[in-house]
Parts: structure tokens; sequence; C-alpha cells
């Protein structure tokens, strides 16, 4: 069996991502932290600052790539590879502890992902893949390759919706696709997670993502054999300038892209949405 040789910048991601995950299970721990509202009115708390600085500061150390960060100022395009990250994923979940937050890391080569780790502290899960290297999970020393389900009847797919954002559009697609099977995750990191061990098989939205809530999952999504894609059934591009992808979001197993697509348009068109 041949030896899967993984490349330097992962091995020292994922050291990085597990010092930040310890530096967020610290503050996590404590009977209080702080937590402030951003322009957006969405929360920012100490530990997603603490968790950015030690990533970026370890980054910079190490590589010359350029670093774009949720919890930045600085998110313009100045290269074509570039770090992406996002220093804590599901900062509502941390706020109220229910252990459902990620430390997402990823990177782009030439306007291409290259590579991606997602870190769920709280369980102490690594997820990681690099391109054409195949998708993994590391738990208690033990690395686990991962692969999607290929489950490919719709109405009896496990579906995943939000935790904090389940709207009325999500619930009304599930009754169209006739489906009342779906589990409601904090953090897309974890919602990929459930994707690539097969515990879950489909994940939308009809609002999109930024760039730094997708681009480590990705790959890690379609390394385990997944798809990622939009509403229309296009793929996503890190060569462009856009700092978030505005046309929906659509994560599955693989199986019956066209299909899939067909019915989200047939569903969009309904005159009473």
């Amino acid at each position: 069996m041949n030896l899967i040789t993984f490349s330097e910048e992962l091995t020292i991601v994922k050291e990085i991502i597990k010092k930040a995950g310890k530096e967020v299970m610290r503050i996590y721990e404590k009977n209080d932290f702080s937590v402030k509202e951003k322009d957006d009115y969405s929360p920012v708390s100490e530990a997603d600052i603490s968790s950015n600085k030690i990533i970026i500061q370890e980054l910079k150390k190490r590589f010359s790539y350029p670093i774009i960060s949720e919890e930045s100022e600085n998110k313009s395009f100045v290269s074509n590879s570039y770090w992406i990250i996002d220093p804590l994923d599901g900062t509502k979940n941390f706020v109220k502890r229910d252990g459902e937050f990620s430390i997402m890391i990823g990177l782009i080569k030439a306007g291409e992902l290259f590579l991606g780790v997602v870190y769920v502290p709280a369980q102490d899960e690594l997820y990681f893949a690099e391109k054409g290297k195949g998708s993994y999970m590391e738990k208690n020393n033990i690395k686990t390759k991962l692969q999607v389900t290929h489950k490919d009847d719709f109405s009896n797919q496990i579906y995943l919706v939000s935790k904090n954002h389940f709207s009325e559009i999500d619930k009304k697609f599930l009754l169209f696709l006739e489906s009342e099977i779906f589990i409601q995750k904090g953090s897309i990191g974890i919602k990929v997670a459930e994707i690539c061990k097969g515990t879950a098989d489909i994940y939308f939205n009809f609002d999109g993502l930024n760039i730094w809530d997708l681009c480590a999952p990705q790959i890690i999504l379609e390394e385990a054999g997944g798809e990622a894609f939009d509403l229309k059934g296009q793929p996503f591009l890190y060569s462009s300038k856009k700092s978030r992808f505005t046309e929906g979001i659509v994560l599955t197993n693989g199986q019956k892209k066209d299909f899939f697509v067909q019915k989200i348009k047939e569903f969009i068109s309904k005159k009473d949405l």
C-alpha cells in the first residue's frame, strides 16, 4: 500500500489550528468571557479575537502567502495564492456553550483549493484534506479516511440545516422535497463533517456564505467524494474578487446534481414563495 505524503503546509497548519483550539477552549471553560456585536450585528467573542491572533502570527512566521480572515480588516485579494481563515465558526454556538463551533483554515494556490483543515475543539476532532489525497478525520490519535454516502433518493436523504438560521424558505424547501429527515447543526465546518462521515447527505441555504465559511470545508467535502455548488449548479470560484458567494449554497454527497438543481429551479419558480 502506498503511503500518502502530505505537504509541509498541511502538517504545520494542523499544529497551528490545535494551538488556536487550545486557547479557544481555555476561554470557553471560563465562567465568563467578553462578547461584542460587529457592524453586521453578528457576535464576536474574546475567543474569535484570540484564535485569529494566534493563527495569523503562526502563519506569518512560516509562510509568505497573504492571509484573509473573517476577523481582519483587510479582506482584499492581492495574490492568486492565499490563506483563508475563520478563527471561530459558530460564535453563537460558542456563546450558548453547546460545543458546535469550529476553527477553519484553507489554502488557495493559483486560484484553486489546495488544502483545508477544520478543527472542532470541544470534541477534539480534526478534519483535513489536501488536493488529490483524500479526506480524513483524526481523533484520539486515530486517523480515519472519510467517504460520503451514495444515497440518491432525495426524499430519504438526511438534510442539514442551520441551528441559528433555520428560515421559512428552508422549511418550505424540505416540504417541497417531501423530506422530514433533517438535522440542525451549528458551524458549517461541523455540517460538512457530518456529510463526510456519512451521517448526513445534503446541506443547503438560500442566502450564501462568505469565502472563509466555505474554503476549508469545501475541499474536505470534495476529497471525501462530495460536491459543492450554488443554487444554479455553478462552482465556487476563489480567483474572483468576491468575499461572499451570494447565489446560495448546496453541499452534497455527490449524487444526482443535475436532478437536484432542477428541483431547486422548480421550487424557486413557485408563485407562493
